[in-house]
């Protein structure tokens, strides 16, 4: 309440692996036993509804400490069948085996632009 044209969305998991072997955890998804993992969504409608912001964060272990990812996008109508989309996407790994290590390098800028017909 409150927001116009707004949306806040959080989202907590905590995964548990059953019968977890130590051979498991070369692989980087199955690290421990146990992975906490959390989103954190906003996008809110501007300028009546023709420009759209958006940020999403995830983050892996309970202080980020196996990976943060972050996305910022911005979607701009300029007229009704055409619109242009830019942002960047930014993978942070937690260390030398986490879980979006094998990512850490490739971060992302992006433009797109559509037409509707």
């Amino acid at each position: 309440t409150g927001f116009t044209d707004t949306r806040i969305t959080f989202e907590a998991v905590q995964r548990h692996v059953e019968d977890f072997e130590k051979a498991m955890a070369e692989e980087p998804a199955l690290a421990s036993e146990d992975i906490a993992q959390y989103a954190l969504f906003y996008r809110g409608d501007f300028i009546h509804q023709t420009l759209t912001l958006v940020m999403a964060f995830f983050a892996f272990g309970e202080s980020a400490d196996e990976g943060l990812l972050q996305r910022y996008s911005a979607e701009y109508d300029i007229f009704d069948a055409f619109s242009v989309t830019g942002g960047v996407m930014i993978f942070q790994s937690g260390g030398g085996d986490s879980f979006l290590a094998p990512f850490a390098r490739n971060d992302r800028l992006f433009l797109d632009f559509k037409y509707s017909f």
